[in-house]
């Protein structure tokens, strides 16, 4: 199997998007004790995905470079 360490590591961090996802959406108080309303979930949803489509174009342009090297 080309790439299987690749597809391994995506599968895993797709894990972990999706469990953190339903643990912000699900959990009633934060660290603090303050109660999470739906605007302060959404909020802290929308820094949880930005930070996830940063990691996305890291790996997107790590695999563009390694694909280009592996033409050479």
């Amino acid at each position: 199997m080309k790439n299987s360490g690749w597809r391994m590591t995506n599968l895993f961090l797709a894990l972990i998007f999706v469990v953190v996802t339903v643990w912000i959406l699900m959990r009633g108080t934060d660290a603090t004790g303050t109660v999470q309303k739906p605007e302060i979930k959404l909020i802290n949803l929308m820094i949880w995905v930005g930070f996830a489509a940063v990691t996305v174009v890291i790996e997107l342009i790590v695999w563009w470079i390694a694909k280009a090297r592996k033409r050479r």
